[in-house]
C-alpha cells in the first residue's frame, strides 16, 4: 500500500502531516461546498509537497497520490463530473474568448 510504505520512511513531523492530510481527504468526501473543498485542497497540497520533498519525490508522485485523487474526485463530483459537462464548459469558454478577443 502506497501510503503505508511512505509512512515508514517519514520523520515524526511528516508522519503527523500525512495523518492529518489523509484524514482531511476522507472528511472532505461529505462536503457540498466547492469553494471550501478547493481551499482545503490547496492547504493539503502544500503539506503533501513538504512530504514529497522529504521523500525526494516529484510532480507525478504528488499528482497521483491517493490524497490528491480523493480531492480531485470530490471536486469533479461537485462540478457535475462528466465528460459532457467538461466539453460543454470548455466550448462555452473558448467560444466566449473568441467572441471577446481574449
Amino acid at each position: 500500500m502506497l501510503v503505508e510504505q511512505q509512512f515508514k520512511s517519514l520523520d515524526e513531523e511528516d508522519k503527523e502531516k500525512l495523518r492529518n492530510i489523509c484524514q482531511t481527504a476522507l472528511d472532505v468526501q461529505n462536503a457540498s461546498n466547492l469553494s471550501g473543498v478547493i481551499h482545503s485542497f490547496s492547504k493539503v497540497m502544500t503539506e503533501l509537497w513538504d512530504i514529497a520533498t522529504s521523500l525526494n519525490k516529484g510532480t507525478d508522485w504528488v499528482n497521483t497520490h491517493p490524497v490528491s485523487v480523493l480531492f480531485a474526485s470530490k471536486i469533479d463530483s461537485l462540478c457535475g463530473g462528466s465528460d459532457d459537462n467538461f466539453h460543454n464548459a470548455y466550448m462555452q469558454i473558448t467560444d466566449w474568448l473568441e467572441k471577446n478577443n481574449a
